[in-house]
């Protein structure tokens, strides 16, 4: 089953970027303040003087505002800051384990209301877009179910893409799916943009 529900967001001003809203990276910012503080210190350090002037640094989600939209500028030199040192697949845990974090908090918080259309895969491939929208101003999300425990999550003309945001996703995706209570999620990334590809996509596989 694809999903029919493929509007995409048409902000009020867009950037070359894309943008990506502050709901998730703040409780993320949160989450890595107080687990990893070490590396979490060290990545301000290393981000340009004019990128810190952004965010307020002595607040837990680094006064990122939920519902404000930010510059792929800042988050990826943040997210790549955060990366440093790290191998791949070091990295991608990293992001498994806050992107599990922040959908909990999220979805109990200011998408409360989220939580009930992720209920079944079937529902969350339904509205597909309209979550993915609520994230980020550009791309096209669609998931296609391929069979009773599994599904191919694909992203197109995704302006906010980069090695880290893209990682990033993967491992959110999985947060998604464990958010409604499946056991047993794996994901694999199957193509990205990054690597010649003209989408990134992801094969989702879980127990019932």
């Amino acid at each position: 089953m694809k999903s029919h529900d493929v509007q995409r967001s048409t902000p009020e001003r867009q950037l070359p970027g894309g943008r990506i809203k502050g709901v998730a990276l703040g409780e993320f910012a949160r989450w890595c303040g107080a687990k990893h503080r070490a590396r979490f210190e060290a990545a301000l350090r290393r981000l340009p003087a004019h990128l810190v002037a952004q965010l307020d640094v002595q607040n837990p989600t680094l006064g990122l505002i939920a519902t404000d939209w930010y510059s792929t500028d800042l988050i990826h030199a943040f997210f790549d800051a955060l990366l440093h040192g790290l191998s791949a697949e070091q990295r991608l845990e990293f992001f498994r384990e806050g992107t599990r974090a922040f959908t909990r908090q999220t979805m109990n918080g200011v998408h409360k209301g989220l939580a009930q259309i992720l209920g079944t895969p079937e529902r969350y491939a339904l509205h597909a877009q309209r979550i993915w929208s609520t994230y980020y101003d550009s791309g096209v999300y669609t998931i296609e179910s391929l069979g009773p425990t599994a599904a191919l999550c694909t992203v197109e003309r995704w302006r906010a893409h980069h090695p880290s945001t893209c990682l990033y996703t993967w491992g959110a995706i999985g947060a998604v799916y464990e958010s409604m209570g499946l056991s047993g999620v794996e994901v694999d990334r199957q193509s990205c943009v990054s690597e010649g590809a003209s989408a990134c996509a992801f094969e989702v596989h879980w127990e019932r």
